[in-house]
């Protein structure tokens, strides 16, 4: 499943990954038979403890198994992609320092962990807005997915999960707000393609992704 370019315009589309310190809980970091994993296919600049932080996140895993990793295959170099060549969910345009063909899992997963899971703070929501958002954010961007959210709830759009978005949510039915945020997401979708016509051979793809929701 190839990646689309993400940028922003008028209607705060496809926007880029952040990229934020990185930051672990070694609290969660021990489950993980260290002497069992080769820390050489996350690459050097990932911290031991922040590996193994992420393969003990039993929500990220869920995540990843049974929906990311379902959508996010190996190499791609679509003519069309404006992501240019990707691989694992993980793009050229973005990751422009990446070897994104010789780009491992792991190293993959490592990244999607900081930059999606992490640094947006996806990982606070409750379960059933955090693996939707998550993987709305792979395909349209963290700020656009989080902003898809924040439409829902009917509160400020700044694309940041902060304080005023976790209360939103506790006082909010659930069910009522996965639905809001579903239309939101294919609405920009909808907008994102009648701006650019050129994507719509990836539409029937991201279409079915949307409709597993």
């Amino acid at each position: 499943m190839t990646v689309k370019e993400r940028h922003q315009n008028s209607f705060n589309s496809y926007s880029q990954p952040y990229h934020l310190a990185q930051n672990f809980n070694p609290n969660t970091a021990s489950d993980v038979a260290s002497n069992n994993i080769d820390y050489s296919l996350y690459g050097n600049d990932f911290r031991k403890e922040f590996i193994d932080e992420m393969l003990n996140d039993k929500r990220f895993q869920n995540i990843m198994n049974n929906r990311v990793r379902i959508n996010e295959g190996g190499y791609v170099n679509h003519p069309n992609d404006r992501g240019g060549e990707t691989k694992f969910a993980i793009s050229s345009r973005w990751y422009p320092n990446e070897d994104i063909k010789n780009l491992t899992r792991e190293r993959a997963d490592m990244i999607l962990f900081r930059d999606y899971w992490k640094n947006t703070n996806i990982y606070q929501l409750p379960d059933e807005l955090a693996d939707i958002v998550l993987d709305d954010s792979i395909v349209q961007g963290q700020p656009t997915a989080i902003k898809n959210l924040q439409r829902a709830l009917g509160i400020v759009d700044d694309g940041i999960i902060g304080p005023n978005t976790l209360n939103s949510i506790k006082n909010t039915n659930i069910k009522t707000l996965k639905e809001k945020f579903i239309k939101n997401v294919k609405d920009i979708e909808e907008q994102y393609l009648n701006n650019d016509p050129s994507q719509r051979v990836f539409e029937k793809g991201h279409k079915n992704r949307f409709n597993k929701y």
